[in-house]
């Protein structure tokens, strides 16, 4: 059982936009939530602008779309059509690890991106047809499925949209991890709208962690408490940032927060020497 929330948690005043779509939601809006997201990196970005991106693509999927009745295989291919050979979106390796690649309005600029956007696009798109296109979290690569579709029918957005089977799923993995990841049942599992939303935050944290943009990080970290306060790591990583940020109050009090929640988490002893520490630390400052 999840451990409860934090007692009269309120996200800060940044992100009440944010808090807004995802704050007691049971189906968060994916892509309104991805363009928040968004002003971690680009505080002030046209917001208009963006979804009037969104807007254009969707009325060049819709004219070309094949219609409701026809085979979604087929409804899909039509959409990757547009999306990569009309409007040039694809993956690149060296997006890997650039916030820019993690924020869906500068995806929408520079039609590139990490897989887990350009898998919110298609989902986005698939959206505005009717069509069911789910996110599946692979292990190193985000794909997207076709929902009640059997046997099961995948997209890789990342590689130019191609259309994957189970084998080419397993074939995929197999290649991104080197050989070392065996495909399990589980991996081709449709996620929930909040899981996705709270692996793109990770993946965008661990890139301003790399940049060593630590406000920025922290930033990140609180959206990923306005969106799910119940998780107690978010607050350990945000008590880490703190501490690493030299602001050791903050510090003190979200490392306690996260025991509070987990009080038998494996990295509990190593917490409590670091809260030990920082206590002492911030009695000498005072």
């Amino acid at each position: 059982m999840a451990p409860p929330s934090p007692p009269n948690f309120k996200p800060p005043d940044s992100l009440v936009r944010f808090a807004k779509l995802v704050v007691g939601r049971p189906q968060v809006p994916l892509a309104e939530a991805a363009l928040e997201i968004g002003r971690v990196e680009d505080p002030d970005f046209d917001g208009d602008l963006a979804r009037g991106r969104l807007d254009d693509l969707k009325e060049m999927v819709r004219a070309a779309d094949p219609g409701e009745s026809a085979d979604p295989v087929r409804r899909l291919e039509s959409l990757r059509h547009v999306l990569v050979e009309e409007a040039g979106f694809s993956g690149h390796p060296k997006e890997v690890g650039r916030p820019a690649a993690s924020c869906l309005h500068l995806v929408l600029q520079r039609q590139t991106g990490l897989p887990i956007l350009l898998s919110i696009l298609y989902m986005e798109m698939a959206r505005s047809i009717g069509l069911a296109l789910k996110g599946v979290g692979l292990p190193g690569r985000f794909i997207v499925r076709l929902a009640d579709v059997l046997p099961p029918v995948f997209a890789d957005p990342f590689d130019q949209g191609i259309l994957l089977d189970e084998g080419g799923c397993a074939a995929l993995l197999d290649e991104i991890s080197g050989g070392n990841l065996q495909m399990q049942p589980e991996y081709m599992h449709p996620w929930s709208n909040r899981r996705i939303l709270w692996r793109l935050l990770n993946n965008l944290k661990v890139a301003y962690v790399e940049a060593q943009d630590l406000r920025r990080a922290r930033q990140v970290v609180d959206h990923q408490i306005t969106l799910q306060p119940a998780a107690p790591e978010p607050w350990r990583d945000r008590g880490l940032l703190a501490y690493r940020s030299l602001l050791f109050g903050q510090a003190v009090g979200d490392l306690e927060t996260y025991l509070e929640m987990a009080p038998k988490a494996k990295d509990g002893p190593a917490i409590r020497l670091q809260l030990k520490s920082l206590r002492r630390l911030v009695g000498c400052i005072n």
